[in-house]
């Protein structure tokens, strides 16, 4: 064989590349996840009032104060909505430490009471989630990713940052931190006691 149909020949070997061992095709990316799953989670399931999302793209301000005002409308009304800062800020913004875990503990610099908002960023998408603290305050809640990130083998990803919300009155005030109020049960004596007064004084009309 001649140096040139050799040269040919190996060529033609290299560039022919058997059945067996050509790549697979990646598999298709996976669909953005319901906000819910988190609460059904294993590992830290969340509980909170209510939520949004998947949603694909970033937490920018102004944009996401906004979405927080209209996705929680039902519950904070016309409240206005105060972006606290992110957990990969210096400093861990308004948070402890800068998370970046699947699941885990978020711990605020300050407590919250009444209504706030947290926002979880995971590789290309976000979600919204709505809690409220009400007078008694918290000072930290349970988190996981398993309703913003999850991969195209359902494996949950990390936490890229959080975000925290505080969600006050026009005026200033606190939203949701107004107590239940239950009626003692010498209200309800007295109650009882005006109402059968009424029964007894309407009969004797009648009677009369």
């Amino acid at each position: 064989m001649t140096n040139k149909s050799y040269l040919i020949a190996s060529l033609a070997a290299l560039l022919t590349v058997p059945a067996s061992s050509a790549q697979a095709a990646p598999p298709p990316p996976a669909s953005l996840p319901n906000c819910n799953a988190a609460a059904t989670f294993a590992s830290k399931p969340m509980t909170f009032v209510s939520c949004f999302g998947a949603l694909a793209g970033n937490d920018d301000m102004p944009g996401i104060a906004a979405q927080v005002s209209t996705s929680f409308a039902a519950f904070i009304g016309g409240a206005t909505v105060t972006n606290l800062g992110k957990s990969d800020a210096a400093g861990a913004g308004p948070f402890t430490a800068n998370v970046t875990s699947a699941f885990g503990t978020l711990n605020f610099d300050s407590p919250q009471f009444g209504y706030f908002a947290l926002i979880l960023k995971g590789s290309t998408a976000y979600s919204g989630y709505l809690f409220n603290a009400g007078a008694a305050g918290m000072s930290s809640v349970d988190f996981n990713m398993a309703g913003t990130a999850v991969n195209a083998n359902n494996v949950v990803q990390g936490l890229s940052h959080a975000r925290l919300l505080s969600i006050q009155s026009p005026a200033g005030g606190c939203v949701g931190c107004e107590p239940n109020i239950v009626p003692e049960p010498s209200s309800f004596a007295l109650m009882f006691g005006g109402l059968l007064g009424m029964g007894v004084a309407a009969r004797r009309r009648r009677n009369s």
